[in-house]
């Protein structure tokens, strides 16, 4: 017997009208042919090779079949998308992206030239062109031009943008006549030395036997094995020293005494003794002796001696004394004009 009589199936009172065949054998329990559809086989598996899923349609309710899942195996349902992003943020984004890679750029850019330039300098300062090839020299009178010729050699040829001026210039002023150099450069190529000789002003027997020539620092400019004339002699400390190097201490301060008198002093200046007691003594010609003492106050004591032969001539007193001021003399009536002390 049927679960749905005749006037469930097509009830007159039904506002839908009579029902559908197919939903009639539905409601009866029937299997209706036309609701069979094809038939699937659990074992049978895709063309693919990939076993068919059967899910659940997040829409309709109704099972999907997804190639990757197992029979049975439902699949999650994909992440929803996120909201739309904003057109003017997404161009903001694109104009920031821009602007980066065109500062990259232009940093590159600056590096590059950088180095260009740096390679391109280093390459001009090696070539031929500023390779110094022309030495100009003044001033050297005296200076031995071998000696000379030591120190220059060895830069002839090389960058004149790399020389070391301050090392040249030492190494000039080492030679024994060379009080000063001044080192020039003259573009492309050349080099200009100006050199400041050293003036001789006294000479002491060594004990070797060859007599040194002295300037006013003290400093050895020639070896001679006679003595040399024109300069007084320093008589004192005899220790004998190479050219270009400093005369012993006591040699030293009588050539700073020559070196503040006069050039008409000096030619009636006899010696100028280093005595252990007395200190500096100039001895005159021909004859008396003027007692300096220490070094020190040089210029004031020179100052005063001086004063005094202006008024009392060389050879007019046997020994004046001009450490102290008034000086004194003697013997005292040698030189009338001279103010004396008071008693």
């Amino acid at each position: 017997m049927s679960l749905v009589d005749d006037d469930v199936r097509n009830g007159p009172d039904d506002p839908s009208g009579p029902l559908p065949p197919d939903v009639v054998a539905l409601l009866a329990g029937d299997d209706p042919e036309v609701l069979a559809g094809p038939a699937i086989d659990p074992d049978l598996t895709p063309t693919g090779g990939a076993p068919l899923a059967l899910g659940l349609n997040s829409a309709a309710g109704a099972p999907t079949v997804s190639p990757t899942s197992s029979p049975g195996e439902e699949t999650a349902p994909p992440a929803p998308a996120g909201p739309p992003v904003d057109p003017r943020i997404s161009a903001r984004r694109r104009d920031v992206t821009v602007a980066k890679n065109r500062k990259r750029l232009r940093l590159l850019a600056v590096l590059g030239s950088v180095l260009l330039a740096v390679a391109l300098t280093y390459g001009v300062t090696r070539s031929p062109l500023v390779a110094i090839d022309s030495i100009e020299v003044t001033g050297a009178e005296r200076t031995d031009a071998e000696e000379l010729e030591q120190v220059l050699g060895p830069i002839r040829g090389r960058s004149l943008v790399w020389l070391d001026v301050d090392g040249l210039e030492r190494r000039l002023t080492s030679l024994p006549w060379v009080k000063r150099a001044s080192v020039t450069r003259s573009w492309p190529s050349g080099l200009l030395i100006d050199l400041g000789e050293r003036r001789p002003v006294a000479v002491y027997g060594a004990e070797d036997g060859q007599w040194r020539v002295v300037d006013g620092d003290g400093r050895v400019v020639v070896e001679s094995a006679g003595r040399p004339s024109g300069f007084p002699q320093i008589i004192g400390e005899q220790a004998a020293v190479e050219r270009g190097q400093l005369a012993p201490d006591g040699v030293v301060v009588g050539a700073s005494v020559a070196a503040l008198l006069p050039a008409e002093l000096l030619a009636s200046l006899k010696a100028i003794r280093i005595d252990p007691v007395s200190g500096v003594v100039l001895e005159l010609t021909p004859k008396g002796f003027v007692t300096i003492g220490t070094a020190d106050d040089l210029r004031g004591k020179l100052l005063r001696m001086l004063t005094v032969l202006e008024r009392c001539p060389t050879g007019s007193f046997d020994v004046l004394d001009v450490q102290v001021s008034p000086v004194t003399l003697s013997p005292i009536t040698a030189c009338p004009t001279l103010p004396r002390p008071a008693p």
